[in-house]
């Protein structure tokens, strides 16, 4: 990642710690939840204005080839900018998309299909 760009995430990031695989030029805004299980991140873009602030599609998928290839489902709560999903099922990932409107929570419904697609995806792959 250029040091430019790097710079500008950074300041848009504030204090909040990053992702950073300096090995394979990863730098995101993301975060473990649970060790190695559950990330949380911002929606990426594909648009490269965007990226300068948002997810790099392309470093997202390459996070997850390198560090979670065939084990991984998207939850996509952001239904207002969408991106390619054909990267991530081409790793052997999964998305799932939920229409939560921007700045409301989940519906009831939508909060406990998330939680049994997670909890059928660790019976799959108690390892992921």
């Amino acid at each position: 990642v250029e040091p430019t760009i790097k710079g500008a995430r950074k300041k848009v990031s504030r204090n909040k710690q990053r992702f950073e695989d300096i090995e394979n030029n990863i730098d995101l805004d993301l975060t473990y939840i649970l060790k190695e299980e559950l990330i949380a991140m911002s929606v990426p873009t594909a648009h490269p204005i965007l990226s300068l602030y948002r997810n790099p599609l392309s470093q997202v998928v390459k996070f997850l080839e390198v560090r979670h290839r065939d084990s991984f489902h998207v939850y996509n709560a952001c239904p207002e900018l969408p991106y390619p999903v054909t990267q991530f099922e081409a790793l052997g990932g999964k998305v799932v998309t939920f229409d939560v409107q921007d700045h409301t929570p989940p519906t009831m419904a939508q909060f406990l299909q998330f939680l049994q697609d997670a909890r059928e995806m660790k019976k799959r792959k108690p390892d992921s």
